[in-house]
């Protein structure tokens, strides 16, 4: 993207990726922390303006270096303070975060599902989990058989396990850890918040999560019926059975009610191309985008 970046093209730029109303008040509730960033001369735009390079960043996956050749500002920032700044500015955002995010309570979670058909045999549900994996960029020495490889991906990657309510809205996020660790065994890492924090309520989620079904208390999981393997060799070896119609048909509605509620991965990786693209900087620094950008995404179906 040719031009230079003054202030008012960066907040057209961040605006139309997230909504002025977010914005103005991550400006609210940044201003109020006052925090200690870098800058030789500091105008009255200077944490503003940090921000909105950090968004711009973040947002288009534009690098630091090029932010600051084409930043035309009512001061000159380096690339070196704008990284600082933007360690400080992400840890802010993932506070703001801390804030939107909320779990809530069964009664919160009931009432999400108010205007959602839901089958007879899946009664109870008022809850999504899924999880999904952030790429990393590929580093000399990375191999299959590295703790950060991703099977989905395909490459070094970072995994997030995510629960959300009927509207679509995040409840909570576990992560950034290994792609290496299945889905039901971050639930039974998890199990005593699970068992505590989500009594009574009724979770859907994709195979992954049968062991949720099996072994949790005071929670119930929904999960499909595992289909028999292909070859008959691995039906002998596993005893396959065949599903049942009534095993069939609870599938597809399984299936249709957890696609009914939009997923908030497609709609952060087509807004926030940094975790679209391969991460670049340290893994842990990708934890507070990853917070932020599931906030925003909470943020706007608030606002539907």
């Amino acid at each position: 993207m040719a031009g230079r970046l003054t202030q008012a093209e960066l907040m057209t730029l961040v605006t139309s990726r997230v909504s002025r109303r977010v914005l103005d008040e991550l400006i609210e509730f940044i201003s109020a922390k006052d925090p200690h960033l870098w800058g030789a001369i500091k105008p009255r735009s200077f944490l503003v303006s940090t921000l909105l390079m950090v968004l711009y960043h973040d947002l288009y996956a534009v690098g630091f270096q090029k932010i600051v050749k084409r930043a035309k500002l009512e001061f000159r920032p380096s690339d070196k303070a704008l990284i600082h700044n933007a360690g400080i500015i992400r840890h802010l955002l993932s506070k703001w975060a801390d804030s939107v995010i909320q779990l809530g309570g069964i009664n919160d979670w009931n009432r999400s599902v108010a205007n959602v058909r839901i089958p007879k045999e899946l009664e109870g549900t008022c809850l999504w989990i899924d999880s999904t994996d952030f790429p990393k960029q590929r580093y000399r020495g990375w191999s299959k058989k590295g703790v950060d490889f991703s099977p989905k991906l395909n490459r070094p990657g970072r995994r997030y396990l995510v629960l959300a309510d009927g509207l679509g809205k995040v409840r909570a996020v576990f992560g950034g850890y290994s792609p290496k660790i299945f889905d039901g065994h971050a639930l039974l890492i998890l199990k005593r918040w699970f068992e505590e924090k989500l009594q009574g309520a009724g979770v859907i989620g994709d195979q992954h999560f049968d062991w949720g079904g099996k072994k949790l208390n005071n929670v119930k999981f929904f999960t499909p019926f595992k289909n028999p393997p292909n070859s008959s060799e691995e039906k002998k070896m596993a005893n396959a059975f065949v599903l049942t119609k009534e095993q069939q048909k609870f599938n597809n509605k399984l299936s249709r009610l957890r696609a009914r509620i939009e997923t908030p991965f497609a709609w952060i990786k087509k807004r926030f191309a940094t975790l679209s693209n391969p991460w670049a900087e340290h893994e842990d620094l990708m934890d507070p985008v990853v917070m932020f950008a599931m906030a925003v995404y909470t943020k706007s179906k608030r606002e539907m």
